[in-house]
């Protein structure tokens, strides 16, 4: 009986010492730089991982029955993906966890212990690169997931609205990974735009859920502490010296068709103390400017027509949802 613990799976490319020596020399150069374990545990775990990788190619008792409707490119991406889990999960924070290379291992783990039909005749030029290809993917999501949840947590200052932006940011990372752009710049804006949109839908105003003030810091240590920027594309291209200033544009622009969001009258809810008078000024000033204070009562100006909660007034042109007065328009339209 095989080391895998069943002989019904398909028959193996390599022998187990080709296996355990490809594991061998890779942790040979990690245990110079792994500072808790020695190499005989690293390879132990490493060994392990590949193992329960190989559940990517279905229970051992079919396997060879599963594997007969399975692409070796399609196994490969998934026993990438697996390995990847076990790495974070238990490597996750090393000081050299940006630094290892495990595709010749990984190529063996496949070899040995779920070779899908056809993998023989396949040049191996061609399958270690849809490994590192499948690696690449796999690597930088369980290393965005692994530092960015105590980044968002702690930055994130509206906490009833945590779990919504969260969703909206890892839902778009992951669409725009799939994209592989191809700079920095590229990436950030099709991050924050897709961001953006995933807040709104159902007509929300996502400003509602993230606050204008508090969106670009959490993105500048999202991209950074949080690992949001593309691996591949920081070894290129570097983390960008004006990274704060691309964010805050970015946001700007994808705020700008949305109205500003009223959070309260003061307290913890925020906003400032008053009387209706003061409050409804401050939000003249939130929604339009400086212009929307002329035409306030008490104000610069004679007053403005279709303000919101005061009797006879019967809405703000130019507001989506607000009916619009004919011959009526609100200063900055």
């Amino acid at each position: 009986m095989s080391w895998r613990g069943s002989d019904s799976g398909p028959p193996s490319l390599i022998s187990w010492d080709d296996l355990n020596k490809s594991v061998s020399d890779t942790c040979k150069n990690l245990a110079q730089v792994e500072d808790q374990w020695d190499q005989g545990m690293l390879e132990k775990k490493l060994m392990d991982f590949l193992k329960k990788a190989s559940k990517a190619a279905g229970p051992m008792e079919i396997r060879s029955q599963y594997l007969r409707n399975m692409s070796w490119e399609k196994l490969t991406t998934d026993f990438v993906e697996k390995f990847y889990e076990g790495f974070w999960n238990t490597l996750g924070d090393r000081p050299w966890v940006d630094h290892h290379d495990f595709h010749l291992c990984i190529g063996a783990g496949i070899k040995y212990f779920c070779p899908p039909p056809g993998l023989a005749n396949v040049p191996d030029d061609e399958f270690n690169h849809r490994i590192n290809v499948a690696v690449a993917y796999a690597f930088d999501y369980g290393r965005y997931y692994y530092w960015s949840r105590d980044v968002i947590k702690t930055t994130l200052t509206d906490k009833r609205s945590a779990k919504t932006v969260r969703d909206a940011i890892d839902k778009a990372r992951e669409n725009v990974m799939k994209e592989c752009p191809s700079t920095i710049a590229e990436f950030l804006s099709a991050w924050i735009g897709q961001t953006v949109q995933n807040m709104a839908v159902n007509d929300q105003n996502p400003k509602a859920h993230l606050r204008e003030d508090n969106a670009a810091p959490l993105f500048n240590a999202i991209a950074v502490e949080g690992r949001g920027l593309p691996f591949l594309l920081t070894q290129v291209w570097g983390v960008p010296n004006d990274l704060d200033q691309q964010i805050s544009a970015l946001f700007t622009l994808a705020f700008a068709p949305f109205p500003a969001v009223r959070r309260g009258m003061g307290g913890k809810g925020g906003g400032p103390p008053g009387n209706p008078s003061q409050q409804a000024l401050h939000d003249m000033t939130s929604w339009f400017g400086a212009h929307g204070a002329l035409g306030m009562p008490g104000g610069l100006g004679q007053g403005m027509p279709a303000l919101p909660g005061i009797p006879g007034m019967l809405g703000i042109p130019g507001i989506p949802g607000m009916p619009l007065q004919p011959g009526v328009r609100s200063f900055p339209y």
